[in-house]
């Protein structure tokens, strides 16, 4: 009986292995193991999607290449590679050693950064004399950037980068507020907050022979000319925040039935301001052409009762809603101003 028992237990172990290898090979075949990323992280498998009728892949990254195989809507590919600006990527059938050929991005879907895929053509489309070499680290363009020829804004700009491009990154500044990169064969510097924060840019080898950087002239503006300007602001707004009150109080007796003297005033003119006062109050930039929409609507409520006589009641309350919107942009601009001179200048 011991025996019997004996010979079960081992039968149950033994299949338990086969159902766990069973298991392990299917999940190896969807792809549900991770390997190691170029960054260092557990990444899945790099899938994109044909969200085209159907297409080509092509033997190199360019769009007159020779076709090397046809996908369609719907087919999933592993991505397993970029050219040098990131805008074609290498794909292969699942679980198949052998690559499909590349496909253009603008066919596929994808749910990862583009960045962390290895760099597999360094040559198709170059177009400049610097050799690009694959490094650990890849930038993705979120904006359309001047390709600098030093790491300073005011370097001379040698290129644009365009948007939606994935370059290799050769090295950073000291702060790491401009990276170092090879457009297509042409190295310049771009400005760090213009790419995608994959990863910390700190990481990023630091530029051998760096230039020291460069001293900026910082002005500060007195407390006092901050001031000034904060209240010509101020003495703007004031009349016509108590004028919009008016306005809509007048506008609430005509809609409601009363008859009310006719005696509109003139038309506001938007508040003036250069930028010499914007430089001594830069907060007037942000503040300023709101005031506007609230002068706009002020001179529409205006305009309605400038025609005297019998209003219609949809005039009225267009009239009103006017005076009522101007007033609430009136005292918002007027309470930032109030924190402002509280707590911003001193």
């Amino acid at each position: 009986m011991k025996l019997l028992r004996g010979i079960l237990w081992g039968w149950k172990v033994a299949t338990g292995l086969k159902k766990l290898g069973f298991a392990l090979l299917i999940m190896f075949s969807l792809g549900l193991f991770t390997t190691a990323a170029r960054d260092g992280s557990d990444s899945k498998v790099q899938l994109v999607t044909v969200f085209v009728d159907s297409a080509f892949t092509r033997v190199v990254p360019l769009p007159d290449a020779k076709p090397a195989a046809s996908v369609f809507e719907g087919d999933i590919l592993e991505a397993i590679g970029r050219n040098a600006d990131g805008t074609w990527l290498e794909v292969r059938r699942r679980n198949r050693a052998y690559s499909l050929g590349w496909i253009s991005t603008k066919m596929i879907t994808n749910n990862f950064n583009i960045e962390f895929l290895p760099l597999t053509d360094a040559v198709t489309g170059v177009t400049g004399s610097d050799a690009i070499v694959d490094s650990d680290f890849a930038a993705y363009i979120n904006i359309e950037s001047s390709l600098r020829g030093g790491p300073f804004a005011a370097s001379p700009r040698i290129g644009i980068v365009p948007f939606g491009v994935v370059i290799p990154v050769i090295a950073r500044n000291w702060d790491a507020t401009r990276i170092e990169v090879n457009y297509l064969g042409l190295v310049g510097w771009v400005s760090a907050s213009n790419l995608r924060p994959s990863y910390d840019f700190t990481n990023i080898p630091l530029a051998p022979c760096l230039p020291p950087p460069q001293k900026l002239e910082v002005e500060v503006i007195p407390p006092e000319i901050q001031l000034a300007q904060l209240r010509r602001f101020r003495d703007f707004l004031t009349p016509l925040h108590q004028l919009s009150i008016d306005l809509e109080s007048f506008w609430y007796g005509v809609v409601d039935g009363s008859i009310l003297p006719c005696n509109p005033s003139d038309n506001i003119a938007s508040f003036i301001y250069t930028s010499q006062d914007i430089r001594e109050l830069p907060e007037l930039r942000r503040i300023a052409p709101r005031i506007d929409t609230g002068v706009n609507l002020l001179n529409d409520s205006i305009g309605i009762l400038q025609n005297c006589g019998a209003i219609t009641l949809d005039s009225a309350l267009q009239a009103r809603n006017d005076a009522t919107n101007a007033k609430i942009i009136f005292k918002n601009g007027l309470n930032q101003l109030i924190d402002l001179e509280k707590n911003v200048i001193h």
